[in-house]
């Protein structure tokens, strides 16, 4: 890798994703960069004179939920299934984000990441998509994507590799991207196609055990329904799948829900958080992952956490081996 940026989407394809001037555009569809006009204020006090006042950065203006659902409806199907968002950036940063998953998503199942900038959608991450991809930081202008990958013989629940952090930025008219993906990520013979895995045994979790549980949680709002966005390992003797409200956004409610032997048990707590995650799994334990946001702090930037909350199937239920901390549950 060279000390230059490289632009979208580095060595995969020439790809420059530039903003144009109205919503929906293509990507890779050139256009100017923001400009910014100096006024002209004339004093009305004797003398007359006329001063130049300085010119100000325009802000930027906040993505619209109809331009982030045009650009996810724009994406191509992975195997006739289509996408779906997951969470979403802060829609008024310069360089905005969301992240889409395909219908009822596996843990090893592609992922999109989508960029914007002015309300207008610049076009994706990657020419491909990749599984095992998530957003990891973002700043005003600058996004960092983590990408990880399985090693030979690994099972999704093993995953191990990486992750490798790339960042991308708006440098003022079109999205650089600063690091380079590694080989382990590139070099795969396609992605993960979770639609095509073996059959189970009987007492594996099925997809339709799973939506049937999901689809079970109160919606938060009207319209807030709930989106499977991971999954663990489907034979697990303790089995988990994660869930994020449509349209979510950084600090969303996240549901962990439990199975066994393709029985639904209920979900990790009875409230759903914000910053929560699965970090770990054994055949009987699943980890969870809580954050927080500490005073002053926005989403982006939160950095409470994190408590690690073991869950154990005991034979006949659920024990939680940890309790959460007062800053998650208030």
């Amino acid at each position: 890798m060279t000390s230059n940026r490289v632009t979208l989407f580095g060595g995969l394809a020439v790809v420059v994703l530039v903003a144009s001037g109205c919503a929906g555009s293509q990507t890779g569809t050139p256009a100017a960069a923001p400009s910014s006009a100096a006024t002209t204020t004339t004093v009305a006090t004797p003398p007359a004179a006329t001063t130049e006042a300085p010119a100000a950065d325009p802000s930027p203006t906040c993505v619209d939920d109809s331009v982030v659902q045009d650009a996810v409806a724009s994406l191509d199907p992975f195997n006739g299934f289509g996408w779906k968002v997951s969470k979403q950036g802060d829609p008024c940063a310069t360089l905005s984000w969301v992240d889409a998953h395909i219908e009822g998503a596996m843990a090893a199942s592609p992922v999109t990441i989508l960029f914007f900038h002015d309300n207008t959608y610049l076009g994706t991450a990657t020419s491909e998509s990749y599984s095992f991809t998530s957003v990891e930081s973002q700043t005003d202008d600058t996004v960092t994507v983590s990408y990880r990958w399985l090693r030979d013989g690994e099972a999704t629940s093993q995953l191990s590799g990486g992750p490798a952090s790339i960042r991308y930025q708006w440098d003022g008219s079109s999205v650089q991207m600063l690091d380079e993906l590694p080989p382990e990520v590139t070099d795969r013979e396609g992605y993960a196609d979770s639609t095509s895995a073996p059959a189970q045994p009987d007492s594996c979790v099925t997809d339709s055990t799973i939506q049937g549980a999901v689809s079970s949680l109160p919606e938060l709002f009207d319209g807030g329904g709930w989106n499977v966005v991971e999954r663990g390992n489907p034979c697990a003797t303790l089995s988990w799948a994660k869930a994020f409200v449509y349209g979510a956004t950084g600090s969303s409610p996240v549901a962990v829900l439990f199975f066994n032997q393709n029985t639904y048990l209920g979900t990790a707590t009875s409230k759903s958080y914000g910053f929560t995650d699965v970090v770990a799994e054994s055949d009987d334990t699943v980890t969870a992952s809580y954050g927080w946001l500490l005073p002053g702090e926005s989403t982006a930037s939160h950095s409470g956490g994190p408590a690690l909350v073991r869950y154990h199937w005991d034979g006949s239920s659920v024990q939680m081996l940890d309790q959460l901390p007062v800053e998650v549950t208030g």
